[in-house]
């Protein structure tokens, strides 16, 4: 699998810096930011985000300055979004009500 470029990254979260402190490594390949990913699912906080779009949600990770790397909202029947920090799922089903 060939690397993502430095260009890509920063574009989708920012900060190629914050993304290599992340996931731990200056090599960054789809592999394992998917695995990043499924990790995810199993270990970061999962919040409904049913009736939210994404421009929704997009406008809210801005506002509290929620980084790329630390929310996913997959594309996917369960139409879960997964945080990294559960402080950041519990105030997001304050703000949305979600379940």
């Amino acid at each position: 699998m060939i690397p993502l470029s430095d260009t890509v990254l920063e574009l989708v979260y920012g900060d190629i810096a914050y993304v290599e402190s992340v996931l731990g490594t200056r090599t960054v390949t789809r592999e394992l930011l998917y695995e990043y990913y499924e990790g995810a699912k199993l270990s970061w906080f999962k919040t409904s985000r049913r009736y939210i779009s994404n421009a929704e949600i997009f406008s809210w990770v801005k506002k509290h300055n929620v980084r790329g790397l630390d929310y996913h909202a997959p594309f996917n029947a369960a139409m879960k979004i997964w945080f990294r920090n559960p402080h950041d799922g519990f105030i997001f089903r304050l703000e949305f009500g979600s379940e």
